[in-house]
């Protein structure tokens, strides 16, 4: 069951094709990014308004990919500081939302959950974060109280 949320997915980003991908990918990779998509591994696939990440795996290593959409334009960034404008792992992160986004956690419907939850239990939930991945304490610093969650992917 989907549950209705205040943040929406993005029209934008549900209207994206798989022609649109494989022809960014022709434009951008000559077309090695389907190969890429097809030989690699996608993490954490979340989207959230009009943004959708995920850690891409190749047999070498991992990089986080995002990827922005509007009405004009894509935007993408990347943990591999590709300088040749998008990279083959956003757009593997694209392939894997135009033909898995079933497989996209929506950020928005986690949170809705656990604004049904008690303190306590958001206290452990974060706890376990922390655990997991000790970096994520950065994102509990005051500075970030008071800016809007949806500028910032929670």
């Amino acid at each position: 069951m989907t549950m209705k949320t205040h943040y929406e997915i993005s029209p934008h980003l549900r209207e994206i094709t798989h022609e649109q991908v494989a022809y960014l990918d022709k434009a951008a990779t000559d077309g090695a990014s389907w190969d890429f998509y097809c030989n690699s591994y996608i993490h954490h696939p979340t989207v959230f308004g009009d943004k959708m990440s995920g850690v891409v795996q190749d047999a070498i290593d991992e990089y986080f990919a995002e990827v922005r959409a509007d009405h004009e334009e894509l935007v993408a960034g990347c943990t591999c500081r590709s300088r040749s404008g998008i990279c083959k792992h956003a757009i593997a992160l694209l392939y894997g939302w135009v033909n898995d986004n079933e497989d996209f956690l929506n950020v928005a419907d986690t949170l809705e959950r656990l604004r049904q939850r008690d303190k306590e239990e958001i206290l452990a939930i974060l706890g376990r974060i922390l655990m997991f991945d000790p970096r994520n304490a950065s994102l509990l610093e005051d500075k970030f109280a008071a800016d809007d969650p949806e500028e910032d992917g929670l």
